[in-house]
C-alpha cells in the first residue's frame, strides 16, 4: 500500500476505491517541472542488483525534480561483489542518513529483508519474478487515461506469465474491479499456481488460460499487454509475438501496452499505429515515481 512516510512494497491490500481515487489522479497529472525546485536537503538512495533503465533513470529524473540529491548504489563496484549481505548493505544506507531507499533485487524476499534490516522507507522497484508496483500504478494510469475508468475492460496479457512481476502484479489490481482477463503464454511459462488460484477466486470465471492469441481475442480486446520472455529466469519458450495478422485483428480500439525493454514480441514497425500506447509509458512514468516519492517522504523536508 502506498502512505505517506512508509515502505512501498506492494499495492495489495489498497481499497478498490482509494486505488481508483489515486489512479484517476496520476492520470491526470503532468509530468514534473523541468525547473530545478531549491535543494531539499534529504537523499534518496537507489541500489539496482539487476539491470533497469527506466526505473532506474526515471528515480534519479524524479529525485531531482523534487529537490532530492540521488545516491547511486554501485553494486557491481560495492562490497556486494565480496559478498556482503543486503541486510548489511542497507544498514550502511540507512545509517548515512538516507530518507528513502529505491530497491531492485531478484529475490523475492528482498523487501522484507531490507525493511526488517533498515530505519527508512523502502520502495518495491522488483522483487525478482514477484512485484513491481510502481510499474503497475504506471499501468493503470495509462489504462484511466485512455478509458476513463479501470472496470468493464477485457485484458489480453500474452509472453511471460510465469516470470512476469508486472504481470503478476496488474493481475492482483485489476482483480479489485469486474474485468474479463486473458493470458495467452507457451503452457510452461502460464501463472504461477498460488497466484493464479487466488486471481481465479476473485475474478470467478473471469480469468482464462490459452496458448494462442486468437482472433476472436483480439477483436473483442481492449488491452494488449504485451511482455518477452525473460531468458534471465531461465525461459527457452516462444514469444508470443506481434504478427501483422495480429495487428489486422486487434480491436481498432484497443490499445497495446509493454512494460519495456521489448524484445522480438513487439516489434519497432508497429510504433506507428495509434494503438501503440507503449510510447507513451516514460512520460506517465516520470509523473508516477515523482508521486510516490513525494508519497513516501511525506512531502517537503519539514526542517528545511
Amino acid at each position: 500500500m502506498l502512505s505517506r512516510g512508509e515502505s512501498f512494497i506492494t499495492l495489495q491490500g489498497t481499497p478498490p476505491e482509494s486505488l481508483l481515487d489515486m489512479v484517476a489522479e496520476l492520470a491526470g497529472r503532468p509530468a514534473p517541472d523541468a525547473e530545478p525546485p531549491r535543494p531539499d536537503g534529504r537523499a534518496v538512495a537507489t541500489a539496482f542488483y539487476e539491470p533497469s533503465t527506466r526505473t532506474r533513470l526515471g528515480f534519479h529524473i524524479a529525485a531531482r525534480a523534487l529537490g532530492l540529491d540521488v545516491m547511486p548504489l554501485d553494486v557491481a563496484a560495492s562490497s556486494v561483489s565480496k559478498g556482503e549481505s543486503l541486510t548489511d548493505t542497507v544498514r550502511v544506507l540507512a545509517d548515512y542518513g538516507i530518507a528513502a531507499l529505491v530497491l531492485r533485487h531478484p529475490d523475492p524476499e528482498s523487501m522484507a529483508v531490507a525493511t526488517a534490516a533498515g530505519s527508512c522507507p523502502v520502495i518495491n522497484a522488483g522483487n525478482g519474478a514477484g512485484e513491481h508496483p510502481v510499474q503497475t500504478l504506471i499501468d493503470l494510469a495509462m489504462i484511466h487515461r485512455r478509458f476513463g475508468r479501470l472496470t468493464g475492460l477485457n485484458i489480453t496479457m500474452t509472453g511471460d506469465i510465469l516470470h512476469s512481476r508486472t504481470i503478476h502484479g496488474l493481475i492482483m489490481a485489476l482483480s479489485l474491479y469486474d474485468n474479463r482477463v486473458t493470458l495467452v503464454s507457451d503452457p510452461a511459462l502460464r501463472l504461477p499456481a498460488d497466484l493464479g488460484g487466488l486471481a481465479v477466486r476473485r475474478y470467478a470465471p473471469r480469468l482464462e488460460e490459452t496458448d494462442s492469441l486468437t482472433r476472436s481475442i483480439l477483436k473483442t480486446t481492449d488491452i494488449l499487454y504485451m511482455t518477452r520472455v525473460q531468458t534471465e529466469r531461465g525461459s527457452e519458450n516462444r514469444p508470443i509475438i506481434l504478427t501483422e495478422q495480429v495487428q489486422q485483428a486487434l480491436n481498432q480500439d484497443a490499445i497495446v501496452l509493454h512494460p519495456m525493454p521489448r524484445t522480438v514480441e513487439l516489434p519497432e514497425w508497429f510504433d506507428s499505429d495509434p494503438r501503440a500506447a507503449y510510447l507513451r509509458r516514460n512520460h506517465v512514468g516520470l509523473t508516477v515515481m515523482t508521486f510516490v516519492l513525494e508519497t513516501v517522504l511525506g512531502g517537503k523536508n519539514e526542517n528545511d
